[in-house]
């Protein structure tokens, strides 16, 4: 899992716990493909995230890849 400052929105809690401090965006591999979180440092360092069925993974997966061609100013 690797932290990611790129255009992936941090949440207000962390998508494993519901914690709301120390959150950050990381990169997490699924079996459909790479999607983003908002982690807490404890859940990102335990690689402790939150389980998702399959089209929830294929819809974030789907959403990470427009959040890597997003360019800085929004076009």
């Amino acid at each position: 899992m690797s932290t990611l400052r790129l255009t992936c929105p941090l949440a207000e809690r962390c998508e494993s716990c519901d914690d709301t401090t120390d959150l950050d965006v990381y990169e997490a591999e699924t079996l459909v493909g790479v999607t983003c979180l908002t982690l807490c440092r404890i859940c990102a360092e335990d690689e402790c995230t939150p389980p998702l069925d399959l089209p929830s993974a294929v819809h974030r997966a789907l959403i990470h890849r427009e959040h890597l061609t997003a360019t800085p100013n929004g076009d």
